[in-house]
């Protein structure tokens, strides 16, 4: 099934991406996590690896992010969201999509927003591949 497919995927892709989002959480200053899901939430990859936050919150907040992005997009004026900055009492969140996937970066609230910023179109190249094998592997269901 579609869910066993991304599990499959996720565990091929963690050995060759895997450490590259780990260095990212370390490198950059308050960047917490860095997850990468399909637009239902369904996790591929997590860095660092041990970092679990509550999985049901993670998929509802990339299901709103889907929501938005598809709303926001029949504004023709406006085009397409590529990515929303959101500020919390306790973090920022910068989602981005790189379809299929959602890219979320959680930082604390001392991280420089415009730094997150400049890592997406780094690690969308990064995940080109998982993206390419997800596209050409859900256009078969």
């Amino acid at each position: 099934s579609r869910l066993c497919f991304v599990w499959l995927l996720a565990m091929s892709s963690q050995s060759t991406i895997q450490p590259y989002l780990s260095a990212l959480c370390e490198r950059v200053a308050g960047l917490q996590t860095i997850i990468v899901t399909d637009r239902d939430g369904v996790v591929i990859l997590r860095a660092p690896e041990q970092a679990i936050d509550d999985h049901r919150n993670e998929q509802i907040m990339t299901t709103i992010f889907s929501l938005t992005t598809d709303q926001t997009s029949k504004i023709k004026a406006l085009g397409q969201a590529n990515h929303i900055l959101t500020f919390y009492d306790t973090c920022i969140c910068l989602q981005a999509n790189h379809l299929p996937l959602v890219i979320t970066l959680k930082s604390s609230l001392t991280a420089n927003p415009g730094e997150l910023l400049d890592l997406l179109p780094d690690l969308k190249k990064a995940l080109d591949i998982t993206r390419s094998t997800i596209l050409r592997e859900t256009d078969k269901f």
